[in-house]
């Protein structure tokens, strides 16, 4: 869970220009998350 939150905050940091990778990350993370949660 560490290693989300790390690459969530280092992803955050990108340049505006990155936003479409960001929203991707997101995304994956929105996905991800109610398979961490059980």
């Amino acid at each position: 869970m560490e290693n989300l939150l790390e690459l969530a905050k280092q992803n955050a940091q990108l340049d505006q220009k990155d936003f479409l990778t960001r929203k991707h990350l997101f995304d994956a993370l929105d996905e991800l998350r109610p398979a961490l949660m059980q």
